[in-house]
């Protein structure tokens, strides 16, 4: 019961949010994704390859692999475009 009503307010709060970067954000603190996790994620959202995002943040791109492993696991999912989907897509109201 604690859990259905922790989703609606979730739910809700997504749908009274309408820039998608609060959405984005927002699911990805839902995630339990770390400051570091969510900036890859965002760079891979803007089509980064993992070489341009260990540029940007000046860390390897072993180490970006070794992130993404560690957001696809949290996420549940197996490939980038789950992983965008779960936290970019749009929440529709009813």
């Amino acid at each position: 019961m604690i859990e259905e009503n922790r989703k609606d307010l979730e739910t809700l709060d997504l749908i009274q949010t309408k820039n998608e970067e609060e959405i984005f954000a927002i699911r990805c603190k839902n995630l339990g994704l770390t400051k570091r996790e969510t900036e890859i994620c965002q760079l891979v959202r803007d089509g980064y390859i993992y070489k341009e995002i260990g540029d940007t943040l000046n860390i390897s791109e072993r180490t970006v692999n070794k992130h993404i492993q560690n957001i696809f696991k949290k996420a549940g999912s197996n490939n980038k475009l789950d992983l965008l989907n779960k936290i970019s897509r749009r929440v529709k109201s009813a």
